[in-house]
């Protein structure tokens, strides 16, 4: 099965590359769109539900979890060639879905948003920012209480953030920055007896101070207050 879905992926992926036509583009961007909002009532209760939530689990079928799921993996894919309108009104519904701990759907909607920020310009990212910055400062502030690999995630995700607001040439990376730092450090502090994750986080940290330094020398006279 996951195989298949996989050569699904791929097909559709194939598919929106084709297309050259903006019309075209246009009518599979609302499909894409039209699929994605029919499964929101089902992806809302699946990331408001702790994935050791017996009850809540117990509320949704396994087939709808898996097909939710698969829902976001098509997304990711088609996210690089949506329309900017439709864009536009996916992303703040993948923003709802954000939560500071981890719920079944937390991977699958980080990728979907690094997927935005590598391919989606400012004006469909800009107004979602903020919510995207506080809510994944908010993720890695929790430290233990959410897997390794998602708060690796999340903080890789922080430092693509970072780096496309540096490459072009935002005011708000330094305050963004500052928010990102801080959150990072008390990272550290929750996890500084040895793991190989305080190493990896460590050299995050390194590179948003490194940032932050860059920028001071560049700009002396600014504040981050």
């Amino acid at each position: 099965m996951f195989q298949v879905r996989r050569s699904a992926q791929e097909c559709l992926e194939k598919v929106f590359k084709s297309f050259r036509s903006s019309s075209v583009v246009k009518e599979a961007s609302k499909l894409v769109f039209s699929l994605f909002k029919n499964y929101m009532p089902v992806a809302l209760t699946l990331s408001e539900s702790r994935i050791f939530d017996e009850s809540k689990e117990e509320t949704l079928s396994k087939l709808e979890h898996l097909e939710v799921i698969h829902m976001l993996n098509l997304l990711k894919v088609t996210v690089p060639y949506l329309s900017v309108k439709i864009s536009s009104k996916v992303l703040p519904e993948l923003v709802k879905l954000l939560r500071s701990d981890f719920s079944v759907l937390t991977r699958q909607i980080f990728q979907n948003i690094e997927a935005f920020f590598v391919s989606s310009s400012d004006e469909v990212i800009g107004p979602q920012q903020e919510n995207i910055i506080d809510s994944l400062s908010g993720y890695l502030s929790l430290g233990q209480k959410n897997p390794v690999d998602t708060v690796l995630s999340a903080a890789t995700l922080l430092r693509t953030i970072l780096n496309k607001l540096r490459a072009g040439g935002s005011s708000s990376w330094t305050s963004n920055g500052h928010k990102i730092f801080g959150s990072t450090a008390g990272l550290l502090l929750d996890m500084f007896i040895g793991s190989l994750l305080t190493v990896l986080v460590f050299f995050f940290f390194v590179i948003v101070a490194d940032l932050l330094i860059a920028y001071y020398i560049r700009y002396p006279d600014t504040c981050l207050y």
